[in-house]
């Protein structure tokens, strides 16, 4: 693994069945790429193969995405009930208009997109389109112009107590779906309101 052997096994002739170097490469694993090779010192090839899934809070950006996005709350900790402000920015990296274009903007649980605020959205033209999922507001554009931002405010209510960290936020050409600009997940504290307490 990356040059270094991590670890070896005895394969005995006629032996059946799979051999696992799970914990050593786990274990060997470093942040970025890895490089992993199979070697034997018997005349005959092995025949071999290599499974992997991982999950990455923040994934990594392609530096060839057209779209950036950035997320920000107001404030990190919020009583129940109360809304806290969103600000989310897009932009085109390019000097030329792109065609439609999406950002998947990730909540913490504890928070709400409101609906109605969504629709008023929509009604005056600021996005062309939404949508809203558990953790998730998907917004919409049929296209952007070259170099140009589109500045949003989402009031998100605290609905429910206790601290919660939101998927990463993603943004890209909605036929480029393999071109995508990350930003970090968001975090919130939601606590009981003061009378509650």
């Amino acid at each position: 693994m990356n040059g270094v052997v991590v670890a070896k096994r005895h394969v005995s002739a006629g032996a059946t069945g799979a051999i696992s170097f799970e914990k050593e490469l786990i274990d060997a694993l470093r942040p970025g790429e890895n490089r992993v090779e199979f070697t034997t010192t018997g005349a005959e090839t092995l025949p071999w193969a290599l499974a992997v899934r991982y999950h990455a809070t923040l994934p990594a950006t392609d530096p060839d995405c057209a779209i950036d996005v950035t997320t920000k709350l107001a404030k990190d900790v919020v009583a129940e009930g109360e809304t806290v402000r969103l600000d989310v920015a897009i932009t085109n990296r390019k000097q030329d208009g792109v065609p439609m274009t999406l950002a998947r903007i990730g909540l913490p649980a504890g928070l709400e997109a409101r609906e109605d605020q969504l629709k008023e959205l929509k009604k005056s033209g600021a996005i062309d389109f939404y949508e809203t999922r558990p953790r998730e507001v998907t917004l919409y554009f049929r296209g952007m112009a070259g170099k140009d931002v589109k500045r949003l405010a989402l009031d998100l209510v605290a609905a429910i107590p206790g601290e919660f960290e939101g998927p990463a936020t993603s943004a890209y050409l909605y036929y480029g779906d393999d071109k995508k600009t990350w930003a970090a997940p968001l975090a919130v504290k939601v606590t009981l309101p003061t009378s509650a307490k």
